[in-house]
């Protein structure tokens, strides 16, 4: 975790790029599961990739139901 730049760099990516970015950490383990599910839900929740939401948090019924009325809005 010392030498991961993510948290510094990240600021100055688009959302877009910081996505593939979190999935290339993710099976690293680098951070604990309860954090990094936080910053993935705060980046995804600020673009419209809605579908990989719906996908991701299919278990919590709320969230889904927050993604689906998002979805119908940008749609």
């Amino acid at each position: 975790m010392e030498y991961d730049l993510t948290r510094r760099l990240a600021p100055f990516f688009d959302l877009h790029l910081v996505i593939p970015i979190l999935e290339f950490i993710e099976p690293r383990k680098i951070y604990d599961e309860e954090s990094f599910k936080k910053v993935h839900l705060s980046v995804f929740r600020k673009t419209n990739m809605v579908d990989n939401l719906i996908n991701d948090y299919s278990d919590d019924e709320n969230l889904v139901k927050e993604f689906e009325t998002k979805k119908k809005e940008i749609m």
